[in-house]
């Protein structure tokens, strides 16, 4: 009985093995937080460890009141989020990464509305993003993020909202938080080395 229980948890084991290991391989990376301000933080990461997962931005409310957060403006052509990315090298150079995906679009004529998220004490919240629309633009041609990955270079995001952009945005129809408050200030997160898709 003691052996065919033995082979039992042994076969067991060796079944679950492959499914463990699947998963690990396709685990979300950790955020790369960078410093807080006025109570929320902002991260990068990957959907999953390796090499082709989208990229996670994440805003983290560590402060103690609700915060009402401008992230994106919609217009007819879609929704265009206000978060900027930048490729460093070891060198200190630093390299603006357009974002020329459907989330990234200039708002063009007609109706624009701010998007505003809300985060409770201890909330986040996560926005993708498709790595391969992700481009450094020079002299009219495009380097894509991959490529300056190879070359060694980190990927940073940031966000930034101004009082103004909030006027505006109470003009263009979103209500005044009933508690907490709406966030103004810049965030950067962390340099994420990430790896190539190739």
């Amino acid at each position: 009985m003691t052996r065919k229980k033995t082979l039992c948890s042994t076969c067991l084991a060796l079944c679950l093995f492959p499914i463990l290991l699947s998963a690990n391989c396709f685990a979300a990376d950790p955020i790369t937080w960078g410093a807080a301000d006025g109570g929320l933080r902002l991260g990068l990461g990957t959907e999953q460890a390796g090499t082709n997962g989208n990229l996670r931005v994440a805003l983290d409310n560590v402060g103690f009141t609700d915060l009402s957060v401008l992230v994106a403006m919609k217009s007819g052509e879609g929704v265009c989020y206000l978060f900027q990315f930048s490729a460093a090298a070891a060198d200190g150079r630093h390299l603006p990464i357009a974002n020329w995906g459907p989330n990234s679009c200039p708002p063009s004529a007609g109706l624009v509305l701010p998007e505003v998220i809300r985060l409770a004490p201890g909330a986040t919240r996560e926005f993708a993003f498709a790595r391969r629309h992700l481009l450094y633009m020079k002299g009219g041609n495009e380097i894509t993020l991959d490529s300056l990955l190879r070359q060694g270079y980190a990927l940073s995001v940031s966000v930034e909202v101004q009082q103004k952009n909030l006027d505006g945005a109470v003009m263009g129809g979103i209500p005044r938080p009933t508690t907490g408050r709406l966030w103004t200030g810049r965030l950067t997160s962390s340099f994420h080395l990430l790896k190539s898709s190739y």
